[in-house]
């Protein structure tokens, strides 16, 4: 199956027949048309640009539909306390990005931005989440359907992040170093990929001859890269786990909802910075060190709940 065929496939199942036909489709086949033509012309990245920015257009129409149909028999207070959540992580997830992308300016061309917006995405989506499930959930009495809704955001979260460091990353970050290079040294250039530069299975095969070759030192440090793309686009779900678990149902300021979802924040990239140390130092395996801050969360999570859920049943006996 193709992936315009997996992409149909997803949104038949969110769409009336009528939407698909209307809609959908026409959508589609324009986008493989452009892109089809653009390949045909040479223009591979244009190309890849059309059905990137297609893809994302019909993925904001499905994740409209799938809210439709989600909360279309919520009460008014659930919808409210939902909304309020998705516009939170929207202006947290936007101000996170373009913090992280600012310090580009000094460096050089305003240009250079373009390229830096995928490396702030695995880091901004889940700090915007965070900010918006704490601030935009905590303080209240949560219903079952609100914590389902707001795990399946994080866990579309999860893999929007996962499609930007398998498939996006690679290419701006070797976009990126060629510009810099190339806008200082005024000439054109050709660098080599590194670990963050090279596509998810070059670097596992690159991993794996280094291994054979016994080049160890190399080898852990390229899986470090490896593994890394897998794990922390995990961390969207396992912070808003975190957040239901932990996050207060009477009523407190905004300020420390806000410092609570910092400090989750900040606590799982210290984690991963200490993941990163240790694997770098052969203090742990390299797979357990990188997966080592989303086992943390999604346990510490899981027990609060079950401890919750223990003091409530309790409390009723």
């Amino acid at each position: 199956m193709t992936r315009q065929q997996r992409f149909r496939a997803l949104a038949a199942r969110l769409c009336s027949a009528r939407t698909m036909e209307r809609l959908i489709d026409p959508a589609l086949t324009d986008v493989e048309i452009e892109y089809r033509s653009a390949i045909a012309q040479g223009r591979a990245w244009r190309g890849r640009w059309i059905r990137l920015s297609g893809c994302f257009a019909l993925l904001k129409v499905l994740a409209w539909l799938g809210y439709r149909r989600t909360v279309h028999d919520w009460s008014a207070d659930e919808g409210q306390a939902f909304a309020r959540t998705l516009g939170l992580s929207a202006c947290a997830f936007f101000l996170s990005a373009f913090l992280l992308v600012l310090p580009a300016v000094r460096v050089g061309p305003t240009t250079l931005l373009v390229y830096l917006i995928p490396q702030a995405l695995p880091i901004a989506i889940p700090v915007g989440l965070a900010l918006g499930i704490f601030c935009g959930l905590g303080g209240h009495a949560v219903s079952s359907r609100l914590k389902r809704a707001a795990l399946a955001l994080a866990l579309a979260c999860s893999a929007a992040s996962l499609a930007t460091t398998i498939w996006i990353l690679p290419a701006a970050n070797q976009a990126f170093r060629v510009s810099v290079v190339e806008h200082f040294a005024g000439r054109r250039v050709v660098l080599t990929p590194g670990a963050m530069e090279m596509e998810i299975g070059e670097l596992g095969r690159e991993v794996e001859a280094l291994a054979q070759a016994g080049r160890a030192r190399e080898a852990r440090k390229m899986a470090v890269g490896y593994y890394i793309r897998w794990a922390l686009p995990c961390a969207p779900f396992v912070l808003a786990l975190f957040a239901l678990a932990v996050m207060p149902r009477r009523p407190v300021r905004w300020w420390i909802l806000a410092a609570a979802a910092g400090g989750a924040c900040l606590g799982y990239y210290f984690l991963l910075l200490a993941a990163d140390l240790a694997a770098r130092r052969e203090l742990l395996p390299v797979v357990a060190s990188m997966w080592l801050p989303n086992l943390v969360f999604a346990m510490v999570s899981t027990g609060l709940m079950v401890a919750a859920k223990r003091s409530s049943a309790s409390a009723h006996a």
